[in-house]
């Protein structure tokens, strides 16, 4: 259910503002997951996380527009969408991680949670009268295109990297997907930020690669 709704979540922001942002917005999710630890878990906060909340939330701010007056600022709504979404996520993680399922592999954890959430949208299209069927050939190839390349190839790729590289070193290139999503935005679709939009998400991604980074960064400053 939580993996459903961080997709659904995610691809509804999509018609409500530019990829990249939408993507930056969900990757935010590394936030969350240190808030639900503390809440729930009682797990402390180190200074260097603490530092990325806050710099997290300054960007949200800054992406949402909240300082200008312009028409690139993003509605509220769609806006908590999309950071729902990443809650969503972020309560994925933190369930897989103190759950039983956390010793089941990999491949089949991820076979059975695409599996129940392909149910759960058909369910979905079911209730809203959604057609399942695609219109013509070229949706059914580009659907097909993005289940096997940014899914299955990237899944795959993930598991691969961190068994070779190990987990820390992939977060911290997974960290340059928003990024990746920005220019691809910008280059191929054609979609503008305004200068604090552009701020904003380099500051989010500060605070993602500060919080991958800070349990190697603490054990460094504590040898010193």
């Amino acid at each position: 259910v939580l993996y459903f709704f961080s997709s659904f979540l995610l691809i509804e922001g999509y018609q409500h503002m530019p990829s990249g942002v939408a993507t930056v917005l969900h990757f935010s999710y590394p936030t969350f997951v240190v808030l639900l630890m503390f809440i729930v878990f009682r797990q402390r906060i180190n200074l260097l996380q603490g530092l990325a909340v806050l710099l997290a939330l300054c960007g949200v701010s800054l992406i949402s527009g909240f300082f200008e007056s312009d028409v690139t600022a993003i509605p509220l709504r769609p806006l908590f969408t999309v950071l729902f979404s990443g809650f969503c996520y972020a309560t994925y993680i933190v369930i897989l991680r103190h759950s039983r399922l956390e010793p089941m592999s990999s491949f089949k954890l991820t076979t059975y949670v695409m599996g129940l959430s392909t149910i759960l949208f058909a369910l979905f299209c079911k209730a809203t009268g959604a057609s399942l069927l695609l219109d013509n050939t070229t949706q059914w190839i580009y659907t097909a295109l993005l289940a096997l390349i940014p899914t299955v190839c990237a899944n795959i790729t993930l598991v691969w990297a961190v068994q070779r590289i190990g987990s820390t070193p992939t977060a911290i290139m997974g960290a340059l997907e928003p990024l990746t999503a920005v220019i691809v935005g910008a280059l191929a679709l054609g979609e503008e930020l305004s200068l604090g939009q552009g701020v904003g998400i380099g500051v989010v991604l500060l605070a993602v690669l500060l919080l991958v980074v800070s349990p190697l960064l603490m054990r460094q400053l504590k040898k010193v």
